[in-house]
């Protein structure tokens, strides 16, 4: 009986080192699968990043071309600004001329009246 018993209890013994075996497998395939699991979230986190980027670089793209436009509108406008504000200065110094040619009518005559004006303006 005793003999019995060993031979049964070796065999117990290979059978729990085939149930470990078996276990420690389970383990490693199941941290396996956590690792594969974690690495294709990584995956898919790099996916939606890189979308996101480009995403974020069309609409640069278009707010760039949206700057280069309107600072073409500014500078048109600007340089019309230049153009009125020498036409501006032309009718400046003309009335300037005119304030003078007035100024210099009343000090050599003493009075200014509707005749003179009218020559004034049709000299220049």
């Amino acid at each position: 009986m005793e003999k019995s018993f060993r031979g049964h209890l070796y065999i117990n013994k290979i059978s729990f080192e085939v149930i470990l075996n078996a276990c420690f497998c389970f383990c490693q395939e199941s941290s396996v699968a956590e690792v594969e699991n974690e690495i294709s979230r990584d995956i898919l986190d790099i996916s939606n990043t890189t979308t996101r980027i480009r995403q974020l670089q069309d609409i640069m793209e278009n707010l760039n071309d949206e700057i280069h436009q309107k600072n073409g509108t500014i500078s048109k406008i600007e340089g019309e600004i230049v153009k009125r504000n020498a036409v501006i200065e032309r009718k400046q110094s003309t009335i300037d001329q005119y304030n003078k040619r007035i100024d210099q009518m009343k000090s050599k005559d003493g009075v200014c009246d509707e005749y003179s004006m009218r020559k004034l303006v049709y000299k220049v």
